[in-house]
């Protein structure tokens, strides 16, 4: 897989291959200049000159305690099938969990595989740099200070320092901050003895939780040079100061981050292993970002399901032109109608599969996620794709280009260090930086904090629109990326424009039905109004979601409070204990309008008055005609209209959908 279909100024590019070369000088010298001229003071964390903040542990009684600790681990307490570097520091090796090995594998990777030493700075620069991730085979000893990283070094010098942690799901949706403080000496005792079992979590914890996570910036903040001083990168892996930020990982197995994207990175594993699943930024992850689902729920309730071994893909060019294939074997590109329908659609419904070409079957609370996450093939592609994977070892150095999607378990006891940067250089980051800056002037609460006028309502509305343009412009370089266009139907949401926000919602659901923010926004459209049928839309789409995510809290709050609506505590406690739903009755909008005419309360409460129905005109997802109706005759869908006719939104027709 090479680099993606996009270019960038080669000014900029010289200028930072310049760069690179200069600040790796610096590097150099800086830390030469540490080993000569500072001396090491003792009750200090760190090397302290004039210039350096220190973390006084002084009077930290428990650093002595740790000094005269045997941490390392008895390798005859261990049955592993390949070694553990890991016991000699005190960390545990996991050769059993589910997200160990692949396919019986317990050491592969789809990227490329460069020993150190046979890695120039020329060849990183031409074959990798924005290009594509790498996995380098390295020492630890090459990169840091082995002795640092065991658990023995953490406790002494750390042991009271109030780490940021948090969950796989929750440090994303927190711009990877963890919420939560934890010093190691807590996190140690109570965090990375669980191994999601029943007998150190509990039966409820070890199904549905994970352990807390360090995930941690804030010792480059409080630390001077922290980075400098324990990073120690070949020289094509950038590593100073002005535009970049490091972070530190220590994890027990099973934690990790869940979907996300950002600028260049490159991580080094001490200890553990890290598992890492990649997408090129061209193709959206099957349920990512906006992520509805932690890593282990990803893992163990998506990943099974997707279908298509990517190592055909040679060109990301191919992820626009050649991306789906029939059983014949010929090759389609995901905007060509011939058999696929309209953008390469995995699916033409959002509650129903298309089994042939005349029956609808209906998804429902009974429904499996292999149902869900299935194709309407031989009608559309067959599937979605696998993602690029990797385990990093002990010692391993990884690099990743700007905005490639990745999303990380760990494997074992882990304790790992990465750096990112805030630059931009491709195209592509350049407008997700754009993004960035018009949803900090959105935020009212940032513009106050920097003392600066708050939008109005008039200057929201056009800032709204900037957000649509920017993703429309995105959603042409990748037409089959499914959360250019969930974006889109969000924006119309809160433009109030909702059979605008429908269509977009249901198309992203069409590419990826596993998108469960796209099926929360749909509920919304639907509960914004006292119409008994969209009533029934909001409960059908979001028990959709939860076959998806049992554990997804927004999904399990609204159905929630939807059951308590209707009186059914039965449906509530099973909602509580994550617990599969029945079927809900099938019904039809005219079967709704009908009970609603006959229910005594149906004029006052369930009728949508005139403006309502105007501001408020959803189309319906699905009507008993479309399971009669043949290809012929035309299948009715909301989805698929035409979106530079504004008319047919307020008088939807009958649409071709396939040829």
């Amino acid at each position: 897989f090479y680099s993606h279909a996009l270019t960038f100024n080669m000014t900029t590019f010289e200028h930072r291959v310049y760069s690179r070369t200069l600040l790796c000088l610096t590097v150099v010298t800086m830390v030469h200049c540490n080993d000569i001229q500072t001396e090491s003071i003792a009750g200090k964390a760190c090397t302290e000159s004039e210039s350096h903040q220190c973390i006084d542990t002084t009077n930290d009684a428990s650093s002595s305690i740790y000094e005269t600790m045997d941490f390392s681990l008895d390798p005859s307490n261990y049955d592993y099938p390949l070694p553990c570097p890991g016991l000699a520091a005190g960390f545990e090796c996991d050769f059993s969990s589910p997200w160990s090995s692949r396919d019986g594998e317990f050491d592969f990777c789809d990227a490329d595989v460069i020993h150190i030493n046979d890695l120039t700075y020329e060849r990183f620069v031409d074959e990798y740099l924005f290009k594509k991730p790498l996995l380098i085979d390295a020492n630890l000893s090459d990169w840091t200070d082995p002795a640092f990283w065991t658990k023995k070094s953490w406790l002494t010098s750390y042991g009271t320092y109030p780490f940021e942690a948090g969950r796989s799901l929750e440090l994303v949706l927190n711009s990877g901050i963890g919420p939560v403080n934890i010093t190691l000496e807590e996190y140690f005792k109570d965090y990375m003895q669980l191994h999601l079992d029943e007998d150190t979590m509990g039966p409820f914890d070890a199904q549905f939780k994970e352990p807390l996570y360090v995930f941690d910036r804030s010792i480059w903040r409080e630390e001077e040079n922290f980075q400098l001083n324990h990073f120690h990168g070949p020289n094509y892996l950038f590593n100073h100061l002005d535009t970049q930020y490091g972070i530190l990982f220590i994890g027990p197995s099973g934690t990790g981050a869940t979907w996300h994207a950002h600028g260049e990175t490159w991580a080094g594993v001490a200890f553990g292993r890290k598992r890492w699943f990649l997408y090129p930024p061209e193709v959206q992850p099957p349920g990512g970002f906006w992520p509805g689902y932690s890593a282990k729920d990803w893992f163990t309730n998506i990943y099974p399901h997707l279908q298509n071994d990517l190592s055909w893909v040679s060109n990301t060019r191919d992820w626009n032109n050649q991306f789906v294939y029939d059983r014949e074997g010929k090759w389609y590109g995901t905007n060509d109608p011939n058999r696929f329908g309209n953008f390469g659609f995995l699916r033409s419904s959002v509650i129903d599969r298309r089994r042939n070409e005349t029956l609808f079957e209906p998804l429902n609370s009974d429904s499996s996620i292999a149902d869900i996450v299935s194709s309407d093939a031989p009608f559309s592609h067959n599937g979605l794709h696998k993602p690029f994977e990797c385990i990093q070892k002990e010692g391993q150095l990884i690099y990743l280009p700007e905005f490639w999607w990745h999303a990380v378990m760990n494997i074992g006891e882990v304790a790992a260090g990465g750096i990112q940067t805030s630059d931009s250089y491709t195209p592509w980051m350049q407008e997700i930086d754009y993004l960035g800056q018009i949803e900090r002037l959105l935020a009212d609460k940032k513009q106050k904090k920097k003392h600066r006028p708050t939008l109005t309502d008039l200057e929201k509305q056009a800032t709204h629109y900037d957000m649509l343009l920017v993703h429309d412009r995105l959603g042409r370089h990748a037409p089959f990326n499914a959360v250019h266009q969930f974006f889109i139907g969000f924006e119309y949401i809160d433009l109030g424009e909702y059979p605008l926000a429908e269509q977009y919602l249901e198309e992203s659901l069409f590419m990826d039905p596993t998108l469960i923010e796209a099926y929360l926004g749909l509920s919304r459209i639907y509960r914004d109004s006292n119409n008994p049928w969209h009533f029934y839309l909001a409960e059908r789409v979001l028990r959709i979601a939860y076959i998806l995510n049992h554990n997804h809290p927004t999904v399990r709050e609204q159905l929630i409070e939807i059951f308590e609506e209707q009186n059914r505590d039965d449906l509530v406690q099973l909602v509580y204990k994550h617990e599969p739903l029945p079927a809900m009755p099938e019904k039809t909008r005219q079967e709704m309008e009908n009970e609603s005419e006959t229910s005594s309360s149906s004029s006052s409460d369930n009728t949508l008055n005139a403006s309502e129905e105007d501001a408020l005109n959803v189309i319906d997802v699905r009507t008993v005609q479309q399971k009669e109706q043949s290809l012929e005759g035309g299948v009715s869908d909301g989805m698929n209209i035409d979106k530079e006719n504004f008319d047919k939104y307020q008088n939807p027709e009958p649409y071709e959908v396939f040829e």
